[in-house]
């Protein structure tokens, strides 16, 4: 394997290490993504439920991993609370909000009615 592949693949996990100590909110949705997995596994999802389930965890992963990485980069630009530095964190927020919306909606229409048909009989 090459140096350098390896050299950016364990950058990228202190990267990842960092958030998950860092970001009360990130350790909250990984607890939430287990729990999510425990259930698949449980109910035993198929392929598609899993691609569509895998696909809206990891969005709201990956976009919390932005939302930290832009407000420390807006810490460091603009250190002193300025209205602009707050109108974009708080867009930031908003953006995580909407993706772990449509993750929450994503399980609804998945699990809602496996329950349902398990409380019917």
């Amino acid at each position: 394997m090459n140096i350098l592949f390896l050299t950016s693949l364990k950058k990228a996990f202190l990267g990842l290490w960092y958030v998950t100590k860092t970001q009360n909110n990130f350790r909250i949705q990984i607890c939430g993504l287990s729990v999510v997995v425990l259930m698949g596994i449980v109910i035993r999802l198929n392929l598609w439920e899993w691609i569509f389930l895998l696909a809206s965890m990891v969005s709201v992963l990956v976009l919390e991993i932005i939302n930290t990485a832009f407000e420390k980069l807006l810490d460091v630009i603009k250190p002193r609370l300025d209205e602009r530095v707050g109108v974009i964190k708080d867009m930031m927020a908003a953006a995580v909000l909407l993706v772990s919306g449509g993750a929450f909606l994503v399980c609804l229409v998945i699990f809602l009615p496996r329950f349902v048909g398990i409380l019917q009989q």
